[in-house]
């Protein structure tokens, strides 16, 4: 049996006398004498220095510490933006650099914030933050007056890491996990709304370690973060450079734009628009894993006939009166047709096109125009309003289809954006497009069009269609290189012997 002796304590003005008291081991250690207990102590200190070793020596071991940043500290809010701004705003608050877009200092109830703007900002409000350390986590705590709905999304670099978290408590903590490859000291960590709310951040803390991952970074980088090219020219190189030894996979944001072999990363136009390249690596046992990417841009300006805001008069618009006075003007929301400053409300007049050239177009060929409606109801829009046509130097119209209507109609002008008429049917041809305002007393309606842009695919050169002998036959092609045996109505490709003439046959 073990003894030992109590120490005296005070209780009130009485001392306790010496007591034995037994000391209860357990049942583990009862079947040890003294020496194997001392034996079992070294053992246990030789384990934990070969642990010790093992993981200095991965370099995995790192001491995590805690840095904070209060925004209601008065030091620290004054360094925050006053303003909203879409431009990069910068300041360094305990050693961790920020950037602060559409961002600024709120207040409620006196205590100070950081506010994350995302109602009606373009770009939405972000903060992006760099350590000197390595990052593994952070946490944000929301503001007692926050909004339950507003949802961020957290990057690294241009990698979402975590997207849509909803910040749906005021006064609360937030944690945000950052992944191993994405530790790294000197990474930027951008934290941004992704919906119409603002986020209120009244602190940051941060946990770093210092050392933390050995693999080496991936190094992808493209040689330029955005390319530009027509829909008719070859696709730029842009070169990716990088350190790793895995393979590249590449992918495009919008394949309806452009796509992309995703072993090699060749690229292939298949409209106008604008769409992401993206390259991205696997970590291995030597490199984290990498990406980059780069905006492309794709134009159609070689297939675009015609393109014009319709505002004034350089949009070459003419307007012709029929019955009754000319309802039609320029304005600053595109060519308008309304009659209600008439006396009776009555007009039937044309906004005439000036003359769109189709005769080296082949199909598709299309016009596209942004209407608004105002005055009238949707079932009468089409009744009163008509889009039609006419080749050069006719003077009759020929309907192409009534205005398209809105599903319903607002109090005020209301929209239908870039509606797309097909002309495929005037190719070869010179042809004018014509809107068709009618008001009658009854129903006197407003109608706007403009951003109007007619495209039709350029031909392309006949060729290997030269006859050898000089006194063959005429041959007719149409303008897509097919023979046409009895040509009519339309551009063809006339070839006799070695001479290739454009005709036009009516």
């Amino acid at each position: 049996m073990i003894t030992f002796v109590l120490p005296k304590e005070r209780r009130g003005s009485s001392c306790p006398k010496k007591k034995k008291a037994k000391l209860v081991i357990p049942d583990l250690f009862r079947i040890y004498n003294i020496n194997q207990i001392l034996i079992n102590k070294q053992k246990l200190m030789k384990k934990f220095l070969l642990s010790l070793a093992a993981v200095v020596l991965t370099g995995t071991f790192s001491m995590a510490e805690t840095v904070t940043v209060n925004f209601a500290d008065e030091t620290t809010a004054d360094l925050l933006p006053s303003t909203e701004s879409a431009t990069a705003e910068t300041a360094k608050i305990n050693g961790v650099d920020f950037e602060f877009i559409n961002c600024k200092k709120g207040s409620y109830s006196k205590a100070v914030y950081l506010q994350l703007s995302g109602k009606n900002k373009t770009p939405k409000g972000s903060v992006a933050f760099t350590l000197p350390d390595n990052c593994t986590q952070f946490t944000i705590t929301t503001g007692s007056n926050a909004s339950v709905n507003v949802t961020v999304s957290l990057l690294a670099g241009t990698k979402a890491i975590q997207e849509d978290v909803k910040l749906d408590t005021k006064g609360a903590d937030f944690a945000f996990e950052i992944p191993a490859d994405y530790q790294a000291a000197g990474t930027k960590y951008t934290l941004q709304v992704t919906n119409k709310y603002n986020a209120q951040i009244s602190k940051i803390v941060f946990v770093t370690e210092q050392g933390g991952s050995t693999l080496a970074d991936a190094g992808l980088a493209f040689a330029n973060a955005a390319v530009t090219v027509d829909l008719s020219q070859a696709v730029p190189a842009n070169a990716l450079t990088k350190v790793t030894d895995a393979a590249v996979v590449y992918s495009s944001s919008n394949e309806e734009v452009a796509t992309v072999d995703a072993a090699t990363g060749e690229v292939k136009l298949v409209a106008s628009g604008t769409t992401t390249i993206k390259a991205v690596t696997e970590a291995t046992d030597k490199y984290k894993a990498g990406e980059a990417s780069y905006t492309l841009t794709v134009t159609d300006n070689a297939n675009i006939v015609y393109e014009n805001d319709g505002k004034t008069e350089a949009s070459n618009f003419t307007f012709e009166a029929g019955e009754g006075e000319n309802p039609w003007k320029f304005s600053d929301y595109g060519m308008t047709g309304n009659a209600f400053k008439f006396t009776d409300k009555t007009a039937d007049a044309y906004a005439v096109s000036p003359v769109f050239d189709l005769t080296e177009r082949i199909k598709p060929i299309s016009i596209t125009q942004t209407f608004a409606y105002r005055y009238l109801t949707v079932e009468q829009i089409p009744e009163y309003f008509t889009i039609v046509v006419r080749e050069e130097g006719a003077t009759e119209w020929t309907v192409l289809t009534a205005a398209p209507a809105p599903e319903t109609m607002m109090s005020t002008w209301t929209y239908v954006d870039d509606y797309t008429i097909d002309l495929g049917a005037y190719e070869g041809k010179k042809i004018q497009v014509g809107y068709h305002y009618v008001a009658d007393g009854t129903v006197c309606g407003g109608w706007q069009i403009k951003d109007i842009l007619v495209k039709g695919k350029k031909s392309s050169a006949v060729s290997d269609i030269i006859a050898e002998d000089a006194d063959a036959p005429v041959v007719y092609y149409n303008l897509q290189g097919v023979r046409v045996a009895n040509p009519s109505n339309g551009l063809y490709i006339r070839v006799q012997g070695k001479k290739a003439t454009k005709v036009l046959v009516r």
